[in-house]
């Protein structure tokens, strides 16, 4: 008596799960658009951000190569798309109740960034895409300057931080951070302060890789951002001696090479 008791009680609780599961799976919404600037191109890595009545990320993607984008979600609520491209002005939608949405086609206006005169002497792209990375070429924007190093990473393509300074990739957080290729192991709070503390003039690029390589150690699975500085040019040895006298009690020297 017990045991068929038992079996009824599994059964009921085993349709109870698959009825939520299936209820689940068809309540997913679809929220999808297209990117273009003002000449009707499609903006290739723009980066997508569902954001909650908080103004918290829950959705972050990518546009494709025809600068498509889809976010799929079951959570209720009200939400805000964010879209956002360096060099551009950043799109924010009115609040919506979710559901399925297409955006269709958004143009992004390129910031006003007046120039009394431009001359180019060689040209390269800003946003350079490889098979497995994205590079931001942060000495060829001119928006990026006059900030620190962690505005600068806010503008990368693919990348997020949101306030509590957590740096995530396409959405995934947990991204490794490397200094001119080598791994900083520092938490997120110290990368923000040493970013903040890094002007962006210091900045020569960003590279953005989605999927690291087997000689990185698995706390890169969500990615990686290499952040490449500009290095002194100056050829041979080069170094500083200091030397300084104090007095308390008595006098004392201090010297430094």
């Amino acid at each position: 008596m017990r045991l068929r008791l038992l079996s009824i009680l599994l059964f009921v609780v085993t349709q109870i799960f698959i009825g939520d599961l299936v209820f689940s799976q068809n309540n997913v919404k679809v929220i999808k658009g297209k990117v273009y600037n003002e000449n009707k191109q499609p903006l290739v890595a723009a980066t997508i951000v569902l954001a909650n009545a908080n103004n918290k990320a829950v959705h972050q993607a990518t546009t494709d190569q025809t600068g498509a984008f889809l976010i799929s979600t079951n959570k209720e609520g009200t939400y805000t798309l964010n879209i956002s491209f360096t060099g551009f002005k950043t799109f924010t939608s009115g609040p919506f109740k979710l559901s399925d949405k297409d955006f269709g086609n958004i143009n992004l206006g390129v910031s006003s960034n007046n120039l009394d005169e431009v001359s180019v002497q060689a040209k390269q792209n800003l946003i350079e895409l490889d098979a497995n990375s994205i590079t931001y070429n942060v000495s060829k924007s001119i928006t990026a300057h006059g900030g620190n190093a962690l505005d600068v990473l806010k503008r990368a393509p693919s990348v997020f931080v949101d306030n509590d300074n957590t740096i995530s990739i396409n959405g995934k957080p947990g991204a490794m951070i490397l200094i001119d290729g080598k791994q900083s192991y520092l938490s997120n709070r110290e990368i923000a302060d040493l970013l903040k503390a890094m002007p962006s003039s210091n900045i020569k690029s960003i590279e953005i890789i989605n999927t690291p390589s087997a000689k990185y150690d698995a706390a890169g699975t969500a990615g990686m951002i290499n952040i490449k500085t500009m290095k002194s040019q100056l050829v041979g040895f080069n170094g500083s001696i200091t030397t300084g006298v104090s007095y308390g009690e008595t006098a004392k020297q201090n010297e430094d090479l």
